[in-house]
């Protein structure tokens, strides 16, 4: 086991309503499973470890072991020692009842460190669920969607001449996506002039690249109101958006509003630098591991500088983990308004684990709260429905059913923003 690499708050993966198609993803050979069985039986121990539970005397590697070797002499059919490894340990950590524990073979765990990193291979679009499809929520710049003309709004309705209604988003995105350089062919249907229109479109699977922050400056009635959208907190995060705030000052920003809608989150480092641009010296998440004090993280003073202009920070229901501590400081602190829809409700840490042939484990170590101390975590039930949890904001509003991505007038949320700073300014204190 090679260690911890990097402390995890996201549920990109987790979320249904909101995908980006962009990932590849593939079954390999193990070069050395025992390798893999011996690092089972370290997982299995500090699981074990931290839940305070007894395996109650059952030798977790040696039934393993035992298990496969009668299932290799006598199952009917030949035994795919890598995939039954994967199915165990995946077992194993369901077994806790904690979706966020969990085991990702090395090519979903290649596939999110290059997440991370800011780098994608797939054709580029996020994706709505839709009982029909897969509805286009955006194409991205420079994609191979953007590129062959597919817009926000088209209804995906075949993948590959399958139809795909009625189909979980997930499994719609795992038939878009793949190795780069391969090709894909969507169904695409279209209302032009009234019109339903069906077209197919063939994509060739290409790297591409998911911006972390756009921004823009609008006129509005609040003044000269720069529009800053983070999409992912990822290791580009905290630098991106300092320098779109140095372009913004030096254009005559008078107001902001930081969009963190559909953000799914990322890394607590880069959570906390994106807060200590808004806070200076501030507490931004308190952080409790079982069996330890808790503990409060702090924003870097050197991170800050300058008084944030009057602020709004934009939330909806898959705002998730980085997104709603990095909105619950700046609403705790009164440093921004808080509009939009209650978040996702994820207040639990996952710490990123390396195993050997290239599979990560991760594992939830602790709970955080606000700065005020509010628990935000909720729960999935088994149907799929979140309750509890979630961060309030100041102002909920829900978004116009006519919103078409990009379009300000048809965005309520953003337009409930620039009414509040045109009108109020920054929250006191």
């Amino acid at each position: 086991m090679k260690g911890i690499r990097r402390v995890l708050r996201g549920t990109g993966v987790l979320l249904a309503a909101v995908f980006a198609f962009v990932l590849g993803y593939a079954w390999q050979s193990l070069s050395d499973p025992d390798a893999l069985v011996s690092d089972l039986s370290h997982v299995a121990d500090r699981i074990v470890a931290r839940s305070g539970r007894s395996p109650a005397g059952i030798p977790v590697v040696e039934t393993y072991s035992d298990t496969l070797q009668e299932l290799q002499k006598s199952h009917y059919q030949p035994v795919n020692e890598t995939q039954i490894t994967y199915s165990a340990i995946s077992g194993m950590l369901s077994g806790l009842g904690d979706p966020y524990t969990r085991f990702m073979t090395p090519e979903a765990w290649s596939a999110m460190e290059k997440e991370t990193a800011g780098e994608y291979v797939g054709v580029g679009a996020t994706l709505d669920p839709s009982p029909l499809g897969a509805i286009v929520k955006r194409p991205l710049p420079n994609s191979p969607c953007m590129a062959a003309g597919i817009k926000a709004g088209d209804l995906i309705i075949a993948v590959d001449t399958k139809p795909v209604a009625g189909m979980d988003i997930e499994d719609i995105v795992r038939m878009i996506r793949g190795e780069e350089g391969t090709p894909v062919t969507l169904t695409i249907e279209r209302k032009t002039n009234g019109e339903l229109q069906t077209k197919d479109y063939r994509l060739i699977r290409a790297r591409v690249d998911l911006p972390t922050v756009e921004y823009r400056m609008l006129n509005a009635a609040a003044g000269r109101v720069g529009y800053v959208s983070l999409s992912h907190f990822n290791e580009k995060a905290s630098d991106a958006l300092a320098a779109a705030l140095s372009d913004l000052r030096s254009k005559g920003m008078t107001a902001l509003v930081l969009d963190l809608r559909d953000d799914p989150g990322g890394l607590l480092t880069q959570a906390v630098s994106v807060a200590g641009q808004f806070l200076n010296g501030k507490s931004v998440v308190i952080v409790k591991e079982r069996d330890k004090p808790e503990k409060t993280i702090y924003t870097e003073p050197s991170m800050y500088k300058a008084a944030p202009p009057p602020m709004v920070v934009l939330v909806n229901k898959n705002s998730a983990s980085a997104s709603e501590i990095v909105a619950g400081a700046l609403k705790d602190h009164r440093v921004a308004t808080i509009i939009g829809e209650k978040t996702f409700g994820k207040g639990l840490v996952q710490t990123l684990i390396d195993m050997r042939n290239g599979s990560a484990v991760a594992i939830t170590t602790a709970r955080y709260y606000t700065p005020n101390h509010t628990d935000i975590n909720g729960k999935t039930l088994p149907s799929g429905e979140r309750v509890g949890g979630g961060l309030v904001p100041d102002i909920e509003i829900e978004q116009s059913k006519d919103y078409v991505f990009g379009e300000d007038a048809t965005d309520a949320q953003l337009q409930k923003a620039l009414e509040v700073l045109a009108k109020h300014g920054r929250p006191g204190g």
